[in-house]
């Protein structure tokens, strides 16, 4: 919501895009890079420490509009490059690592250069340009709004990491809600034969409602949680005895051991 804003005001005054979109993409890193030594949870899901991430595509689309794609040997070798560096990403990156801190540069940059390479580069064209992988490309950002939520309700309704046939089902109901979200919403919205601003504005209405309900559950439960909290718990009072250990006796020949 504010990005299109911050860059709208930018190219009206006639000031650098590139080096705006430099200005905010080190001042998120530098929030990245201290946050995710403190808390990883909040690194991860707060919008601040992930700016740069989102501006390095921005970077790039600026730098293609002003300068114009990569000639056909520049393609090849950051296809190349891009997939090494995904590929490596897959490979390297554990759970027990601070991300996403500066390694979470590497999936990025490799995203950059993969799109980068655009369509003439030779071995971008022979993985990406297949009819499977044209599929998912398709599908893949309803894809990736519709997993999260369905393995987050499987933990959440089971307790715990759900079974793999569980999760395996969850992914397939995922792909399946993708395509349809795509037909049906996605489609229409972007290539319907209507005026934006007849799109635009219910769009911006739904989502202003959508986070106005999120931030009133979520203030709901803050105020429910001590009272939940406290009908779980058993209190104990201050002037109650330690537990006393559980004794056993063992006799052998009569004698209490």
């Amino acid at each position: 919501m504010v990005w299109p804003l911050a860059a709208w005001i930018a190219w009206r005054r006639g000031m650098s895009v590139i080096k705006t979109i430099a200005a905010v993409a080190l001042v998120s890193m530098i929030f990245n890079l201290v946050i995710v030594y403190i808390d990883r949870t909040t690194a991860f899901y707060l919008p601040v420490t992930r700016f740069w991430e989102l501006l390095a595509g921005a970077a790039l689309a600026e730098l293609e509009r002003s300068h114009g794609g990569l000639s056909r040997p520049a393609a090849n070798l950051a296809a190349i490059a891009g997939i090494v560096l995904l590929v490596l990403s897959f490979a390297l990156i554990r759970e027990k690592q601070a991300f996403p801190g500066i390694i979470a540069a590497a999936p990025v940059l490799g995203a950059v250069l993969v799109i980068a390479a655009g369509r003439t580069a030779v071995f971008k064209t022979l993985i990406f340009s297949n009819r499977i992988a044209v599929a998912i490309g398709l599908i893949s950002y309803p894809l990736y709004l519709w997993h999260w939520p369905l393995l987050s309700f499987g933990y959440i309704i089971g307790h715990d990491t759900p079974a793999k046939e569980v999760r395996f089902a969850l992914l397939a109901a995922s792909v399946v809600l993708a395509a349809l979200t795509y037909m049906i919403i996605e489609k229409p919205i972007r290539f319907g034969r209507f005026r934006k601003s007849a799109v635009a504005v219910p769009l911006f209405a739904i989502m202003t409602f959508i986070g106005a309900a999120g931030y009133w559950v979520s203030e709901q439960a803050q105020h429910a949680l001590p009272r939940d909290v406290a009908q779980v718990g058993v209190p104990v009072a201050e002037n109650t005895a330690p537990p006393q250990k559980e004794s056993r006796h063992v006799t052998r020949d009569g004698r209490s051991l």
